[in-house]
């Protein structure tokens, strides 16, 4: 007997002259995809499963084929999602231990590379846990949820320019 797993896929509504959908299909093995972010050049951001893996960070490229590209987890983590995404590509989303640890990291990925958001905040600026991240605008600046000292607030992530 052989027993078959229906999931869900996100779905991607073409800006084309028929406005067709497309289902964003699953990593290789998967069940399931959901996209949560997309920018302007059609690119679009979510979770995804496979048979190896847990719910992992993936992005949709605006090809023909909606390709799939999975961002992978940071480092002691095994899984995560993308919330958003910029014209830029730049990628933030969360990565955590396990579905049951209650703990999240916030994440920033660009060009191949994932970066846990909180190593990327300025020393002078204090010591920040940065748990949830909910936008990325053009201009580079995430709005997340963080911690410093205990308490926990909205902030606005600025890149600096070099």
């Amino acid at each position: 007997m052989t027993t078959t797993i229906i999931g869900q896929l996100g779905g991607f509504w073409n800006n084309d002259a028929t406005h067709s959908v497309v289902a964003l299909q699953a990593l290789p093995d998967g069940n399931h995809s959901i996209a949560w972010g997309l920018n302007d050049l059609g690119q679009a951001v979510g979770e995804s499963n496979s048979l190896t893996s847990s719910s992992r960070a993936v992005m949709w490229q605006n090809d023909a084929a909606h390709s799939i590209l999975d961002l992978g987890v940071l480092p002691g983590d095994t899984l995560s999602a993308a919330a958003a995404i910029n014209n830029a590509g730049q990628i933030i989303g969360t990565s955590s231990p396990s579905i049951f640890s209650g703990t999240t990291r916030a994440f920033f990925y660009q060009n191949g590379t994932m970066y846990d958001l909180a190593t990327l905040v300025a020393p002078t600026d204090g010591f920040w846990t940065i748990d949830y991240v909910f936008a990325i605008n053009n201009a580079g600046q995430i709005l997340a949820m963080g911690s410093s000292a205990g308490r926990r607030t909205s902030v606005l992530l600025t890149p600096i320019v070099q």
